[in-house]
């Protein structure tokens, strides 16, 4: 097995675990500010569910206008990263499960909404 993970990374993290639960209790409050500032927008923000708990360590939006979207943000300072742009049935890692363009329509119309930031 290999890992992308090297002993530097993995010490560096070790480091930051006494801090995780604060991050991940701040996280939502930011997640909410978001969810609410967008109310009123095209853009479709992240859906929560009752039964689970979020940390938001992404912050998943989707607009029809994304690239146009992302450029605006950018321009004001706010990061927004454009996260699997193949949909992951569609890449070489998972070729071997035969899954071909229009397999899963929905998730081959979604590459070019998602983006995330935060």
């Amino acid at each position: 097995m290999y890992s992308r993970l090297d002993e530097v990374q993995a010490a560096i993290l070790v480091a930051k675990l006494r801090w995780i639960d604060e991050w991940n209790a701040v996280r939502p409050k930011y997640a909410e500010l978001y969810g609410q500032s967008l109310q009123d927008t095209s853009i479709i923000a992240p859906a929560e569910m009752e039964y689970r708990k979020y940390c938001y360590h992404l912050y998943v939006i989707r607009s029809e206008r994304r690239d146009e979207l992302q450029k605006f943000l950018r321009d004001r300072g706010v990061g927004a990263l454009v996260h699997y742009p193949v949909p992951v049935h569609l890449q070489e890692a998972y070729r071997d499960l035969g899954l071909t363009e229009g397999t899963l329509p929905v998730t081959d119309s979604m590459p070019d909404r998602f983006f995330a930031c935060l």
